[in-house]
């Protein structure tokens, strides 16, 4: 008899999969990384500003260091109520539950709602844990496409509704791809997914993030939407490492139990950080107008280096960046992105992630937060690299 479980052999997660490649090669061949793979802005130079740190310093000093209520704590849960209704969005702090990031979110909704054998309409190019965790716990994917834009295609996401999804899954603005829905799309995949008896799960941890356009939520009034958004302060404030995240519930009756199961599951692990939660209110009452300016000015600076670049180079190719920090490039020739990634390991340094593990063969991901000319200097070698493969 095998000691270990056969249930983890069929899940697999890229972005981080890569990096162990990329270090265990590393210490056999003495070469130096470079970590694009993940959308850590702390590792690639953009630290949390320094009263966000003191937050956190102060709410450690004040004794914040005990187990929190489970669904999260009562001052957090009302920031968080007050962020959205600065908004404009109507939302109840008992709707809102705090989760360690998007990532815990994400596994307790997924235990929540489905059966095994129920389905789930992912976006392709996924983010890869919303296929990992399916195959973990036993849910069938049902994809919908995008167009050449970037953005859903609606009659794709209306057929994959028609496939019996009993949730449809939207990242917006997206990862990998980069790109910021605009509203009246939300608002028709909203209306046509609300009219069925599926369930919209919108996943806005770039919430903010957007260049020019203004941001789409997808809750607009939670009293009686069958809405859920996640959301958190990993990508927005700079601080990932701390894990805070959380859940917003819309108030359709047919929610009543996924919030029930969601408080189940949040009482089995105790708690989210306890310190992060009461620096909360501080936190998202200190988003400024010049913060966003200057963390989104910065980021579309570096989306246009690697556009311009990317498209003038003959082999590879990357549609218009509106959001975030990634870049979902196209390879123009014919070959597994397992092993030109791989090669780009090697011979470069350069740590990137396969378009297979997003569900699309034939592209990567890159992160270009960060210093402009570092970001402009790997985009080059990334080129030069991409050239000698394709010949």
């Amino acid at each position: 008899m095998r000691m270990h479980s056969g249930r983890l052999e069929a899940v697999e997660y890229s972005i981080r999969e890569i990096e162990d490649f990329a270090r265990n090669y590393a210490a056999k061949h003495g070469v130096k990384l470079r970590y694009l793979n993940i959308g850590d802005p702390v590792k690639l130079g953009m630290g949390a500003l320094p009263s966000v740190i003191n937050s956190a310093i102060k709410s450690l000093r004040d004794g914040n260091n005990f187990y929190a209520k489970s669904d999260g704590a009562d001052v957090a849960r009302e920031a968080i109520a007050q962020f959205y209704d600065r908004r404009g969005m109507s939302v109840r702090a008992q709707d809102a539950y705090i989760t360690s990031g998007v990532t815990e979110a994400i596994s307790m909704l997924y235990l929540s709602i489905f059966n095994r054998g129920e389905r789930i309409a992912l976006p392709k190019p996924y983010y890869p844990l919303y296929d990992a965790l399916a195959r973990l716990y036993g849910i069938k994917p049902v994809f919908y496409n995008f167009d050449e834009h970037g953005f859903p295609d609606i009659n794709s996401v209306k057929d994959a509704v028609k496939r019996r999804a009993k949730a449809v899954v939207v990242i917006n603005p997206n990862n990998p791809l980069g790109s910021s829905m605009p509203k009246s799309l939300l608002d028709e995949i909203k209306e046509y997914v609300l009219s069925s008896s599926a369930t919209l799960i919108s996943d806005e941890i770039y919430s903010e993030m957007v260049y020019d356009r203004g941001m789409s939520y997808a809750l607009r009034n939670n009293e009686d939407d069958k809405v859920i958004v996640l959301s958190g302060i990993s990508k927005l404030f700079r601080v990932p490492g701390w894990r805070i995240g959380w859940a917003v519930f819309g108030r359709h009756r047919s929610l009543k139990g996924v919030v029930d199961n969601f408080r189940k599951l949040m009482m089995l692990r105790l708690c989210s950080p306890t310190p992060f939660q009461h620096a909360l209110p501080h936190i998202l009452s200190s988003l400024t107008d010049a913060y966003l300016r200057n963390y989104m000015g910065l980021l579309k600076r570096n989306a246009k280096i690697v556009y311009r670049k990317i498209n003038d180079s003959s082999v590879l190719s990357v549609n218009q960046i509106h959001a975030a920090y990634y870049a979902f490039i196209k390879m123009g020739w014919r070959q597994k992105s397992i092993n030109f990634v791989k090669d780009l390991i090697k011979r470069r340094g350069i740590v990137v992630v396969p378009g297979v593990g997003f569900g699309m063969e034939g592209h990567f991901r890159i992160v270009f937060a960060g210093n402009r000319r570092i970001v402009s200097e790997n985009i080059d070698e990334i080129v030069d690299e991409a050239l000698k493969h394709s010949h």
